[in-house]
């Protein structure tokens, strides 16, 4: 009984987290598609950048973000940004400033 009351309890969950997440998505994906526009006119490459981290218990997890610095940029200079970074795009700096680089994470 008490199993079942957890998967029953973890659907319920994971439907609001999904009902949530669309309803956000409704919501800003002119956003979304304004900066992912912006983003191609800007500078040549991907849309969105990919990169793989550590969670809780050591698992790794992949994270999305909307691009912000010039494709191939780590050819360009070290890893740490600094304020006036030459390898950050000018929607980059724009993005970055408003965190909207973050918003793929949500989905």
């Amino acid at each position: 009984m008490v199993v079942c009351r957890r998967l029953l309890g973890g659907y319920f969950k994971r439907g609001i987290d999904l009902a949530i997440a669309m309803s956000i998505l409704v919501i800003i994906w002119p956003l979304m598609l304004f900066v992912a526009i912006s983003i191609r006119v800007d500078s040549q490459g991907p849309i969105l950048f990919s990169q793989t981290r550590v969670g809780a218990g050591c698992k790794p997890f992949k994270i999305f973000k909307f691009r912000s610095m010039y494709f191939d940029s780590s050819a360009r200079g070290g890893y740490q940004t600094a304020a006036d970074d030459p390898r950050v795009t000018v929607v980059g700096r724009f993005i970055r400033k408003y965190s909207i680089d973050e918003i793929p994470q949500l989905m």
